[in-house]
């Protein structure tokens, strides 16, 4: 016992942390210890247990959403939050636990403002010289969905848990969609 002031202690097995077995103090005859009484020990509440989403508990579901005359930025926003899960209250941060999102009319998506003729996309193809810009416009008229997908993507953290939730991502330029045996239910905002 150094120093005088010291205390016999436990491992707990349900919570993990320290019980003190005894309480010691110095006295007028030396050390005096006195124990801990059976009814504090019952009066000490248990530790709640922090539950994990592992694949058996979590079950996903597919949702619908029809972009057409919806805006870019704020139709990337609520699909990149179903995909990460963060519309349940179970969500984790390191774990999938996102839903599968099925986007059709892709190509009838719409931008505000200027960025119709403003924006551009830029691929770089690694030579010199490589830069490659496409504009939105022809973007949108060739490749519908990847519009789409490159606005989510950005909207995903930056980590290997982004390239697979973006897997759960099917977006479609027209109405159509083979998903129909999924069931999907319309996404609400």
């Amino acid at each position: 016992m150094r120093g005088g002031n010291a205390c016999r202690s436990r491992r707990n097995s349900v919570s993990g942390g320290w019980l003190p077995v005894a309480t010691c103090r110095r006295g007028k005859g030396g050390l005096e210890c006195s124990a801990i009484s059976a009814e504090n020990r019952h009066e000490r509440k248990m530790r709640q247990q922090t539950t994990h989403l592992n694949s058996m508990t979590y079950a996903r579901e597919w949702h619908l959403v029809d972009a057409e005359n919806q805006i870019l930025g704020r139709t990337a926003v609520r699909i990149a939050m179903v995909l990460m899960g963060k519309h349940k209250p179970t969500h984790s941060d390191h774990y999938d636990c996102g839903d599968y999102v099925v986007v059709v009319n892709a190509d009838k998506v719409r931008v505000t403002g200027s960025k119709a003729e403003a924006k551009t996309y830029v691929h770089v193809t690694g030579y010199p010289s490589g830069r490659r810009e496409t504009p939105y416009a022809k973007m949108l008229e060739e490749y519908p969905h990847r519009v789409l997908k490159k606005a989510v993507l950005r909207m995903l953290p930056k980590n290997k848990l982004s390239r697979q939730l973006i897997k759960k991502l099917h977006i479609y330029g027209g109405p159509e969609h083979p998903h129909v045996a999924q069931q999907p239910k319309p996404l609400v905002s």
